[in-house]
């Protein structure tokens, strides 16, 4: 499927905080947007999108070969990237691992780590060096069962061909799910649009099988008081109380939570536009508190407080998995 647009429908929805970059050229605003768009009207005169990742991003070209990308919210154009054509074809894949044995996912030069091991994998199908980005660094320890990673190649293979190859060189602990052909301006980490964060709990007899995929933490007292505060998550809050380091924007929107219980099996399922470090660790630890009686403040009240006062404690990294993420 494709859409059109042209210059006055760029100029029609551009928000008031809007950014462009064109080659090296960077303008933010509104009105230098507009500008700017104006003066390379050559480009924005006609482009055709293609909507494979629909939610936050489009992917078009113009007439002359540009690849533009534009990043939406509330139907309005917040970030234009217009780049010359790329001859690199662009791969996304959907990665499972067992963070177990892993110093996190991000590459550490001294360190065992999943992008490490996956462009050490990806680098030989290609032949030369490659870097691949992910969506979500997940710490050490933590799992994930819907990862995505993007790189490049001008290798002309099938996709059927880069996930058999890859899960043959890669380690029994990571596994290609899914490879497929992406547009070439795709970005696994700046394209999300939902991620979904999953953390298991026994409540039950610890069992040795599944020592390293949940926490065993025995009856819960207050299974109903859990899952009332599991709910004041959603919505959109500075989430300051639950994050570990600084950062400059602590706000982020939670779309849903669920709770599944299935005998002593407990799943604390996450879904927002993104997370802090350690945000979705500290939350659980919290409703375990407040089940067990041992925290009489609600997860309402820690977020309005904006302070580590409650939040002390985390949950183990074993328990979590990066479910899945949306485009």
């Amino acid at each position: 499927m494709k859409q059109i647009m042209g210059t006055a429908d760029f100029l029609a929805m551009i928000s008031p905080d809007a950014g462009i970059k064109i080659g090296h050229e960077i303008q933010l605003g509104r009105e230098n947007v507009q500008k700017t768009i104006l003066a390379n009207e050559d480009i924005f005169d006609r482009i055709a999108f293609h909507q494979p990742f629909a939610h936050v991003a489009m992917y078009g070209e113009d007439q002359t070969g540009h690849l533009v990308k534009i990043h939406l919210q509330d139907g309005m154009i917040k970030r234009i990237l217009v780049t010359p054509g790329i001859t690199a074809r662009k791969i996304k894949l959907t990665v499972a691992y067992d963070g177990t044995e892993f110093y996190g996912f991000q590459f550490q030069k001294k360190e065992r780590t999943i992008q490490g091991e996956l462009e050490k994998a990806i680098s030989e199908m290609n032949g030369n060096n490659t870097t691949c980005h992910g969506a979500s660094r997940t710490d050490s320890g933590v799992h994930a069962f819907g990862q995505v990673v993007d790189f490049e190649t001008d290798r002309d293979f099938t996709e059927k061909r880069w996930l058999s190859s890859l899960n043959k060189i890669l380690p029994k602990d990571i596994m290609i799910r899914q490879a497929e052909f992406a547009p070439k301006l795709f970005h696994s980490r700046y394209d999300v649009w939902k991620k979904e964060y999953r953390y298991s709990l026994n409540i039950g007899d610890a069992d040795p099988k599944f020592r390293h995929t949940e926490w065993p933490i025995g009856p819960l007292k207050d299974m109903e008081k859990l899952a009332d505060n599991l709910k004041m998550l959603v919505g959109t809050h500075d989430f300051t109380s639950f994050a570990t380091g600084e950062k400059e924007d602590m706000v982020r929107t939670i779309y849903e939570t669920n709770l599944v219980i299935r005998d002593n099996k407990v799943e604390i399922d996450i879904l927002g536009d993104g997370f802090l470090h350690h945000m979705v660790r500290l939350i659980v630890c919290q409703l375990v508190e407040i089940a067990n009686g041992r925290s009489d403040t609600s997860i309402r009240e820690i977020i309005m407080e904006k302070s580590r006062k409650h939040t002390v404690r985390m949950a183990p990294p074993n328990g979590l998995c990066l479910y899945n993420i949306e485009y």
